[in-house]
């Protein structure tokens, strides 16, 4: 759990059982108390560490359940599963996306985002980028050479 947290620039680690059905998520803050105990550092694992009231939500929900979510939960992203039953992770939304749609759908703002996957370190994680007004994206093939 250590090595993920100094991996990533998150503040919490979502925790997963069987079939991906997330059991709850970890807090930065939970592990750096217990680097004072290093001689429990062994045995702690990662269910005994998840808060199981973290929120989460499902593609369903509205935008003001979600922005409701968001700030009881105080964080910066929200895991996502597929249905409360299931609870299967399938993604997370950041307040950034959320800001996003709320500009698109509520204010009627325009914006186009570019969509990437960059690889750091081995792993995989989405970024977006803003184009300015009267910019496109497009996707060209180049030559082997």
């Amino acid at each position: 759990m250590v090595e993920q947290f100094l991996k990533s620039d998150r503040n919490w680690l979502y925790v997963v059982g069987d079939n991906n059905r997330y059991l709850g998520a970890i807090s930065l803050h939970s592990i750096k108390d217990m680097l004072h105990q290093s001689d429990s550092l062994g045995v702690v694992i990662a269910a005994d560490l998840a808060d199981d009231a973290f929120k989460f939500v499902t593609p369903a929900d509205r935008l003001a359940d979600t922005m409701d979510k968001f700030w009881e939960q105080r964080c910066e992203r929200l895991p996502v599963v597929k249905d409360p039953n299931s609870r299967q992770l399938i993604g997370w939304i950041s307040k950034r996306d959320l800001i996003g749609v709320y500009s698109q759908e509520i204010l009627r703002k325009r914006q186009l985002l570019g969509h990437f996957v960059v690889t750091e370190d081995g792993e995989k994680r989405d970024a977006y980028v803003e184009l300015p007004e009267g910019f496109e994206l497009r996707a060209v093939e180049l030559p082997p050479h």
